[in-house]
């Protein structure tokens, strides 16, 4: 995956060995994310006072700052002990860059970095775990989108009746900003910018907030076309769409347009609160 320009996917090594406070490094680890090369500070010790040994794995939490590390985090094999404070690992460290404390204050009280060693993983089940990388988005340049795949595994020959679980659904949401935004972007042709793929183009306007979210009113009608055709009179589809910023209050300019369109409108108005 990382071989592509914008890898869609982080492919990581997880373990169902538990979680063991008695494994946790015994000083901080410095990661730099993409690196092979981990730095502990003072020595590469682990509960307390036993040294690291090549063929061990270290698991990384780089998703909570107030937990120890899970089964569903990530395990890395040390390859190399560099020296006193550096140790290498097997592949490129997916975690973010930064500083892993050894010790979280809280209840699990766990250090983001814990060793599992060659004795307990070789014992253990493992798995391979993706995760659908977010995608950056530019408005007028990158879409909206968000990586959303399956999994398929030959059972037949090579992976028997391993199992397949998903944990969380790829969603793009509703009313999110960059819909809005993009949406907007795109109709603005309608004011008289026909062409937004000109670098030199500016954009008429743009009232979608970064980071909000949006009540969406979609107005559907038609018109009649002006000739007439074989059969019924052709109709011209049209829709309105009104966005509305989701934490408006009562009173403000959307409830009361709100108020207008529930009151004049003759038709029923579905999931939405005046």
């Amino acid at each position: 995956m990382r071989r592509q320009a914008v890898p869609p996917i982080e492919v990581g090594l997880i373990c169902d060995v538990a979680y063991a406070a008695t494994a946790k490094m015994a000083h901080d680890c410095t990661i730099v994310k993409g690196e092979y090369y981990i730095t502990v500070g003072t020595n590469s010790q682990y509960n307390t006072s036993v040294e690291l040994a090549v063929g061990d794995y270290v698991r990384i939490n780089h998703v909570s700052t107030t937990t120890g590390c899970g089964v569903t985090n990530q395990i890395y094999k040390v390859t190399e002990l560099t020296s006193g404070t550096v140790f290498k690992v097997d592949r490129p460290v997916e975690a973010p860059s930064g500083t892993y404390p050894t010790l979280i204050s809280g209840a699990n009280k766990g250090g983001r970095v814990t060793v599992l060693t060659a004795a307990k993983v070789a014992a253990a089940d493992l798995g391979i775990k993706l995760t659908g990388l977010a995608r950056t988005f530019s408005l007028g340049k990158g879409p909206y989108s968000k990586v959303s795949f399956e999994v398929g595994l030959d059972s037949s020959s090579s992976f028997g009746n391993t199992p397949v679980t998903y944990t969380t659904k790829m969603s793009l949401g509703q009313g999110t900003y960059e819909q809005v935004a993009a949406l907007e972007w795109n109709l603005l042709g309608n004011d008289g910018n026909p062409y937004p793929g000109d670098f030199m183009w500016s954009a008429a306007r743009a009232m979608a907030v970064s980071g909000g979210t949006y009540n969406i009113v979609a107005i559907n009608y038609f018109e009649n076309h002006s000739t007439g055709g074989i059969g019924a009179q052709p109709r011209r589809m049209k829709q309105i769409l009104i966005a509305l910023p989701s934490a408006y209050d009562n009173n403000d300019s959307a409830d009361v347009l709100l108020d207008i369109l529930a009151a004049y409108t003759t038709q029923a108005m579905t999931g939405i609160t005046a």
